[in-house]
């Protein structure tokens, strides 16, 4: 979508979007802009078109929006986009009508069991590591601003003390392909030392959230986190319903919605103020096991933001252990931008920031180590 403006008359104007793949020079998508006034201000004109990239293969492509008067092309706004292969998490599953009724025994007893698979996840270890290749697009970024980020890093899944409660740790060891200096198998050495410093690990971990991209600073973007607010010393602080059953893949899972009611919040802002989350968990009722989490928050970053994190779980057969497979994230949250024009004046509009972001994960490995996180 592009707005137009002028001293003259746009009375006559027409437009195309195309989407061209690099090294060619026929189009491989057209489709017409759509002209419009905005509502406020009759002067200037919207012009948008969407476009279906779902049947293109993936590779390099320039999006351009070419805007003509009188059939004569005069103006012409290219941007530059990649397309990747497939949808990093395939949409929810199909629910089926209830078969018991919301807060039944039948229920009670589904989320005993998750308490418990969640109470017994890798119990013969205490440290899983994995790779993780995550995207992150902002959408309509400033200027000087990156608009695409490509992350590489490491991501270990650690015991806590007890055997009953674990965590999740990230380290970025390359940038935009770029291997970033000293980053190697650092959480790796941490935890597989005698007495690991877990407060170096919340640095590391913490530290490579500079850098995600976009206004809204969040550090809580962990593939694991929805599953391990279902351990049993948490459960109580959630009000589930029971909202149908579907299929992943060839299991038949129980789609159960859940909300935090309890204070504190297990997630609050940087001010120290609750941000309850919300969302739905798609669990296998024989054994608790969880395949699929929508985690959701509002408010997170002030009023008007909020945000969606999707995860898709894969069985290991060699861990014996459903691990995150795929992760779809959305953030948003209203942006006040200064234009040149008013810089002296200090005159601003509120924007819509978004930030969308995709997770791959592989290559888990299972470590026994001496070490527990206190």
């Amino acid at each position: 979508m592009i707005e137009l403006s002028s001293g003259e008359s746009l009375a006559d104007t027409t437009g195309l979007l195309q989407l061209t793949r690099s090294g060619t020079a026929e189009p491989a998508l057209t489709r017409s802009l759509d002209l419009r006034t905005r509502d406020d201000d009759k002067s200037i004109v919207v012009a948008e078109a969407p476009l279906d990239s779902s049947s293109l293969p993936p590779g390099t492509y320039t999006a351009s929006a070419v805007l003509a008067q009188g059939g004569a092309p005069f103006a012409r706004v290219t941007r530059v986009i990649d397309i990747v292969p497939g949808a990093s998490v395939a949409a929810p599953p199909p629910t089926r009508p209830l078969a018991v009724a919301p807060g039944s025994p039948e229920l009670d007893s589904a989320l005993q069991r998750v308490g418990r698979y969640v109470s017994e996840y890798g119990q013969q270890a205490s440290l899983i590591v994995g790779v993780e290749h995550y995207v992150q697009h902002y959408q309509n970024s400033p200027v000087g601003q990156p608009s695409v980020r490509r992350l590489t890093a490491e991501y270990a899944l650690v015991k806590a003390a007890g055997a009953s409660e674990w965590a999740g740790f990230r380290d970025v060891i390359e940038l935009d392909g770029k291997p970033i200096p000293d980053r190697q198998r650092r959480l790796q050495k941490l935890f597989k030392a005698g007495a690991p410093d877990v407060s170096e690990a919340r640095r590391i971990a913490d530290e490579s959230t500079r850098f995600n991209i976009g206004p809204m600073r969040r550090n809580f973007n962990d593939p694991m986190s929805a599953v391990f607010f279902m351990s049993p010393a948490r459960l109580s602080r959630f009000v589930f319903t029971r909202k149908g059953e579907a299929k992943v893949g060839d299991i038949e899972v129980w789609v159960l919605d859940f909300e935090e009611k309890s204070r504190p919040t297990m997630i609050r802002t940087s001010d120290g103020r609750d941000a309850p989350s919300h969302g739905t968990i798609w669990v296998v009722p024989a054994d608790g096991a969880v395949v699929r989490t929508k985690l959701m928050l509002s408010g997170f970053a002030g009023p008007g933001s909020r945000l969606s994190i999707d995860v898709a779980y894969a069985s290991d057969p060699r861990l014996g252990l459903w691990l995150p497979a795929t992760m779809s994230e959305e953030y948003a949250g209203p942006i006040r931008i200064v234009s040149m024009g008013d810089r002296r004046t200090g005159k601003s509009i509120t924007d819509q920031a978004i930030v969308t972001a995709t997770a791959n994960y592989s290559d888990f490995k299972r470590f026994e180590t001496g070490a527990t996180i206190k």
